[in-house]
Parts: C-alpha cells; structure tokens; sequence
C-alpha cells in the first residue's frame, strides 16, 4: 500500500509540475516596448504559478518518502522553500522574455536558475524536523549543484530552440513527450 500511495503522489507531483509550465509557456509574456504593467503582472502571475507547481512535484515527493521514523516540517522554512521556487520562476521567465539567448545570458541565467533550484531543494530539506537529522556530504551537494545548473542551461538552449518552430512542428514539439 505504501509504495501505491508513494506513486500516486509521485504522478501527482509530476502533474502539477508540467501544469504549472504548460500554464506559463503557452501564452509568452513578452513586449518589445517595454515594460507595461500587463507584462510585469503576467511575470509575476506566471512565476507564482510555475514556481508552485515545480515546489508542490518536489513536496508532494517528499511527503511520498517513507521512512521507518517521524518526519515534520518546519512551516517558515518550507515557505521560504516555495519563494526560492517562485523567485527563480521569476528569473527563467525573465530570461525567457528575451529575443536572443547569448552565451552570456545562457550562463548567467543557468547558474541562477541551477542555484535558485538548489536553494529551494536545499531549503525544504533543512525544513524536515527530524531524528536522526540530515548529513550533508559536501561533495554530492556540490554535484547536485552542478547537475541543476546543467540541467537549467539545457532547459533554456530548448526552449529558445523550440521558440523558432512554428505551427504544427511547433505543436508536435511541445506535447511530442505527453
């Protein structure tokens, strides 16, 4: 039954996740003049949605993790997890407002995003209250960090490819993995 009910939330998780996206991506929220309003509230709108969706897959996976002890959660510390997921939203969606994707933009914004992803990873963790408490071995944190900030750089180069196609193949590529 536990591995049934750890599924399910992993499924779950996953669902917000790509909902959350697929919610910002679809309408881009981009303005060649500037600025306006409407398109810093979208930003704001869209970071609060994406960064949501990619906090709840990573606690709803957390809750799925079955130990043979008790785990909580410290409330303000797990929020402070969700905002790193929000501001880093923030940040991808910035990036992603832009025309071109230089090699500049490309490694400023993957570190960020990669560092931002961490943060909140590394920050929910610090909001499980339990005993025995988490080890860290510095070495597989900085690997971790490594991998999301690769992970981010690959992200943006795919979606600014993806952003040059048009019409069906456009369609095609984004529900293509569905």
């Amino acid at each position: 039954a536990d591995a049934a009910v750890r599924a399910v939330a992993r499924k779950l998780g996953l669902s917000l996740r790509d909902q959350g996206q697929l919610t910002v991506f679809d309408e881009p929220a981009r303005d060649p003049r500037g600025a306006t309003l409407s398109v810093v509230l979208w930003a704001v709108g869209g970071a609060l949605v994406m960064g949501s969706g990619i906090w709840s897959m990573h606690f709803v996976g957390m809750l799925a993790l079955a130990l043979p002890i008790e785990i909580g959660y410290a409330p303000s510390i797990t929020l402070l997890s969700w905002l790193a997921a929000v501001a880093v939203s923030l940040i991808a969606l910035f990036i992603a407002s832009r025309e071109r994707l230089g090699t500049g933009a490309l490694l400023l914004g993957a570190l960020t995003m990669g560092g931002g992803i961490c943060a909140m990873h590394y920050i929910g963790m610090a909001a499980m209250r339990m005993e025995p408490g988490i080890v860290w071995d510095g070495l597989w944190v900085a690997i971790s960090a490594g991998i999301a900030c690769g992970a981010s750089a690959v992200a943006l180069l795919l979606f600014f490819g993806l952003r040059r196609l048009k019409g069906a193949r456009a369609r095609w590529a984004q529900w293509g993995d569905r």
